[in-house]
């Protein structure tokens, strides 16, 4: 299934095969692993494959309340609740102090083999693909076309740190075709629950008082600029 973005100018080929009957995706609380959620899901419905099961892998920050755990428990409330589907569980794994990469990996992979997954699902997504003035260009995230993720093909199956098969559906496009998807499944008030903000999920979140997100973070620009692009501004 082909998508494109607003401008015809971003696509992706979107597809599950019937082969995985157990997928599992990284659910931030973001805007890129909320619509893919919301994707997979309508692709499952439409395509009557009540036999394949979804399980969301969030983490736990004892250090915030309201850390992804509870965002993500939200938009998984809101997506549940719109298509009615069944089949899912949500899991999770307790932040360490001490934890990096491969501490994540171990975690991830242990749930892989509890749960059988056969297929692992990424939203990860690539940094604006035009040059965007209003941007922090000098804090922006390793994942542009330097990264060597970029140059992954976007179904790996011969992935030898991921135990099973890994998808990463969006790591050639950029945020403005997320907020397309958005607005191309009619889903714009899941986005509006959705938190992209660096602060937000952090420890020091209270330092925002009561605002929902600082604004000025790599993420809430771009995600602002990705807004405003999708309505014509």
């Amino acid at each position: 299934m082909i998508l494109y973005s607003e401008d015809k100018e971003q696509s992706i080929d979107f597809d599950i095969d019937q082969k995985y009957k157990k997928i599992m995706l990284r659910a931030s609380g973001g805007a890129d692993s909320s619509i893919l959620l919301y994707m997979i899901i309508d692709f499952l419905i439409k395509n009557k494959r009540e036999d394949t099961k979804v399980y969301t892998i969030t983490v736990i920050d004892p250090r915030n309340a309201r850390g992804p755990s509870q965002s993500v428990q939200k938009i998984v409330n809101w997506i549940l609740n719109k298509t009615k589907f069944k089949n899912f569980e949500m899991t999770y794994f307790n932040y360490d102090f001490n934890w990096d990469g491969k501490y994540q990996l171990d975690i991830q992979n242990d749930l892989i083999t509890k749960h059988n997954i056969d297929l692992m699902f990424s939203g990860n997504s690539a940094n604006p693909l035009i040059d965007v003035k209003d941007l922090l260009l000098d804090a922006m995230p390793e994942r542009n076309k330097d990264a060597p993720r970029w140059k992954a093909p976007t179904l790996d199956t011969t992935n030898n740190e991921c135990k099973c098969d890994y998808y990463q559906p969006f790591h050639r496009v950029d945020k403005r075709f997320m907020l397309s998807m958005f607005k191309y499944y009619d889903v714009m008030e899941l986005f509006n629950i959705t938190r992209s903000c660096s602060k937000y999920y952090s420890y020091d979140s209270k330092d925002l008082e009561n605002k929902e997100t600082c604004g000025e973070c790599w993420h809430c620009r771009e995600r602002k600029w990705a807004s405003l692009w999708l309505n014509g501004k």
